[in-house]
């Protein structure tokens, strides 16, 4: 196997991963951008949403918002987290989260850096790969000093050569490559995703592509749309049904609305079903829901034009990107407000950016950016001491983590290993002997096992697993293997290499 370079796409909701198979740039890998701390082990992507709606202080997620926030900004809104938020001596941002009865202080940097890992690791088995060089797009109005938050929580994960481009700027890349019309002149993206709204518009020539105006808003995304359907079924289950609030109900819920909104785009009508109650629910309802949050989009555009200095009519292009730009309404919104102007839009538009990566990557293009000058207000680039304090820590809580894995693992394997034992001495049963002493006290190890491999663990090493198998594994030969227990030394279904693996 040789390095193949990679292109990651790290947004506030998730990370997408593309590699170049046969000719072509594709995404192979999606995980949720959200981090569960268990007391052994540390669990990304949808595991960590599973296991965080049961203890919400220990699931971390935000993590592009917390790169982005200073103290001031976060002291505001840290009441919007269930996990705690507190501030080192210089003014970094620190997650706390209580693992074994204690305090642990994670930097945002770290807490990403378990999810690249994740995702990196994930490509490299499902594809057979080995990672080279990364190229990696965040959000258009992070900042350098941002950028480099980034690329830290890269080079923890063990990415060392990494680059940072802006999604924008991926996304014109991957569309030039696909229509083969390179995108030139003022060019207006438009970003609409499951956690916000970014605006930016760029000019662009000869592969120079310049930032001229970008805004972004949290309030008006993909995941808000779903707020406002949830909130209209669930007050209209109350006043015509009664639907049971079980402890799933919330998730199930959303899980419908997200369904039926994606039908609301090719149908006029659909229903929502739970719990064989229905709502019957309109486009035309869910447009009328959503009236406010597809006005502050054309709000946004006329903003960020005049902050560009531009009319609409001075744009070569508008670019869609954004899984929830595909929504029919927000597709017939955009096109109706630009008329003569094309709009490029494509059913994969989520995948725009990460493929851009992917080709600047496999292609070692240079890629000029010129960002709006901001002022670098950010203080959570970590210094050289506190990145080999984090690199250290990091390495220790993987190999933390992977142990407990592989000891749980094992507890299983122990557990039906133990079956088969038992299994298979109630078949010889009428040979055996029930008052030796070895076969009474290995019985009773046997029980015992097998009921600590039901327990619940969770701080667990594969050694201290290990240790115990072999015990058991002892004992266990040392009965079959005694012809005064079942009367001949013969034992044909019962022997280490079949039972015990």
């Amino acid at each position: 196997m040789y390095n193949h370079n990679i292109g990651l796409d790290i947004s506030n909701t998730g990370i997408r991963v593309g590699i170049y198979k046969d000719g072509n740039a594709k995404m192979v890998t999606y995980i949720s951008s959200v981090v569960y701390f268990d007391d052994s082990e540390i669990v990304v992507g949808e595991g960590a949403l599973i296991r965080a709606c049961r203890h919400p202080e220990n699931g971390i997620y935000d993590l592009i918002k917390l790169i982005k926030s200073n103290k001031n900004t976060l002291k505001d809104s840290k009441e919007n987290w269930p996990f705690k938020i507190d501030f080192d001596k210089d003014g970094k941002c620190l997650i706390k989260v209580k693992r074994e009865k204690e305090c642990c202080v994670y930097y945002v940097q770290e807490i990403l850096a378990y999810v690249i890992k994740e995702v990196i690791e994930k490509t490299k088995k499902c594809s057979h790969i080995l990672i080279g060089e990364v190229i990696a797009t965040v959000p258009d109005h992070l900042n350098k000093q941002q950028r480099k938050c980034i690329k830290q929580a890269c080079d923890i994960a063990g990415i060392s050569s990494v680059r940072v481009i802006s999604k924008s700027t991926a996304a014109i890349i991957a569309n030039n490559l696909k229509t083969s019309h390179l995108i030139d002149g003022s060019i207006l993206i438009i970003n609409m995703g499951k956690a916000m709204l970014e605006i930016s518009v760029l000019n662009v020539a000869s592969g120079n592509y310049t930032f001229v105006a970008s805004k972004f808003n949290y309030s008006v995304s993909g995941d808000l749309i779903d707020d406002l359907l949830i909130k209209h079924v669930d007050e209209t289950f109350k006043g015509k049904h009664t639907a049971s609030k079980t402890v799933g109900y919330m998730e199930e819920l959303r899980f419908e609305c997200r369904r039926v909104k994606k039908l609301l785009d090719t149908s006029e009508h659909s229903n929502v079903l739970i719990d064989k109650n229905r709502v019957k629910v309109t486009r035309t309802a869910l447009n009328t829901l959503c009236k406010d949050l597809y006005a502050s989009i054309t709000t946004m555009i006329n903003e960020v034009l005049s902050q560009a200095d531009l009319n609409k009519s001075q744009l070569s292009k508008v670019l869609l990107i954004g899984g929830s730009t595909n929504a029919s309404e927000i597709k017939k919104i955009i096109k109706e407000y630009f008329n003569s102007i094309e709009v490029i839009q494509d059913f994969n538009s989520n995948e725009w950016s990460v493929k851009g990566a992917t080709i600047c990557a496999i292609e070692s293009l240079s890629v000029n950016e010129t960002l709006i000058e901001k002022e670098e207000t950010n203080t959570l680039i970590l210094s050289d001491e506190k990145m080999d304090h984090a690199k250290h820590s990091f390495d220790i809580n993987i190999f933390k983590s992977n142990d407990f894995k592989k000891a749980i693992n094992l507890k299983m394997d122990i557990y039906y290993c133990l079956r088969n034992v038992v299994d298979a001495i109630v078949n010889k049963s009428s040979r055996l002997n029930f008052e030796h002493p070895s076969y009474l006290n290995t019985n009773l190890q046997i029980n015992k096992t097998m009921c600590w491999t039901k327990e619940i663990h969770t701080v667990l090493t594969y050694r201290e697993v290990l240790a115990k198998r072999e015990h058991i594994k002892k004992l266990v030969l040392d009965i079959l293997n005694k012809p005064d227990i079942f009367g001949t030394s013969y034992f044909p279904d019962v022997d280490e290499e079949s039972l015990l693996f």
